[in-house]
Formats: C-alpha cells, sequence, structure tokens
C-alpha cells in the first residue's frame, strides 16, 4: 500500500469503529445498553439468543475493522495473523464467560457482566495491540541494524 493511501485508509477504518459505536443503537440488539448507562433502574426484557448473536456479531465487525487497521499500519501479515489469533483466543475466553454471567448472575450483580461486555463490543484490544507491535517491530529493526556492521 502506497503511504498516500496510508493515512486516508486510517482516518476511514477509524470512522467505521466510530460509527459502530455512533450506530450501535440501530444495528444491534442489547437491552442493557441504557441499564449499564445508569438510565434504567429495573432490568430490561431481554432476548438471551439475539443479545448473545448481537454481541458476537458486533465483536466480529469491530475485530475485523481492528484486522484491517493493523494490516494498513505495519503491512505485516504475521502482525495480521498474530492479532487474529489474540482476539479468536479473547472471544473463546470471554464470550462464554459473558453467557455464564448472564445466566448465574445475581439480580444486582451486574458488574462484572458490563465489564466483559465491554470488552466483546468495545474494539479495546486494538489500544493495546497498536503500540505492542509498532514497539516488536522498533525492536526486530534494532536486532538487525546491529547485526549488519
Amino acid at each position: 500500500m502506497k503511504k498516500m493511501w496510508k493515512i486516508p485508509g486510517l482516518v476511514v477504518l477509524l470512522i467505521l469503529l466510530v460509527l459502530v459505536r455512533m450506530m450501535e443503537e440501530t444495528f444491534f440488539y442489547d437491552p442493557f445498553m441504557y441499564f449499564f448507562q445508569g438510565c434504567r433502574s429495573e432490568n430490561p426484557e431481554v432476548f438471551p439468543g439475539y443479545w448473545y448473536f448481537n454481541v458476537a456479531l458486533r465483536f466480529l465487525v469491530n475485530t475485523v475493522i481492528s484486522l484491517v487497521i493493523i494490516y494498513v499500519v505495519f503491512q505485516n501479515m504475521a502482525s495480521v495473523k498474530f492479532s487474529a489469533l489474540l482476539y479468536l483466543i479473547l472471544f473463546v475466553i470471554l464470550f462464554p464467560l459473558f453467557i455464564y454471567l448472564m445466566e448465574h448472575v445475581q439480580k444486582d450483580d451486574y458488574l462484572a457482566v458490563f465489564y466483559v461486555r465491554r470488552f466483546l463490543v468495545q474494539p479495546v484490544l486494538i489500544l493495546l495491540l497498536l503500540p505492542a507491535l509498532y514497539y516488536q517491530r522498533l525492536k526486530e529493526k534494532r536486532v538487525r541494524s546491529k547485526g549488519d556492521f
């Protein structure tokens, strides 16, 4: 990818992440959205299967956009594969935990559900991966430059 397309591409991808967040009420079913914002005091009516599907779908959309961002920034498929593996591990651990918590949590103890849900529906991992992958890239360049005497 040419450098002249890198910045506009990143801007478009970041706008897509923002749009997913801004349009979450329109595109994704999440009955606890207002509940977690503190706007409601009673538990909303939930259709569990549909809600779980929407949480997984939102995770998938954010993951795909995040992986494309990683590709645009580093232009390295090894970084994308590593990141995809981390996203998969995160999903395999957190999604069943989210379902378990929703099925077994007490009525007033939704804080754990809130944080697990947040990791699933917000692109938090990209904020950790970008600096980590950048640091790794700098470290590799430093090692290569020392060995090129």
